[in-house]
């Protein structure tokens, strides 16, 4: 059930913590499309949930 887990895709976040950098260095240009390809390689549907497909390949 979807209350096992513990943050979801609204809670996931490009947050980056306070740097001595310039602001510019290391900055996130597309997080959305970084975190849908990351969802994607972990076999995750674009909420962060396992897929069926992922689920019978872990023999879940």
């Amino acid at each position: 059930p979807l209350e096992v887990y513990a943050f979801d895709r609204d809670e996931t976040t490009g947050e980056v913590r306070p740097s001595p950098e310039p602001r510019h260095v290391g900055r996130l240009r597309d997080f959305e499309a970084m975190l849908d390809r990351y969802y994607r390689l972990r076999g995750w549907d674009e909420n962060g949930i396992l897929t069926t497909k992922t689920l019978r390949r872990l023999g879940l």
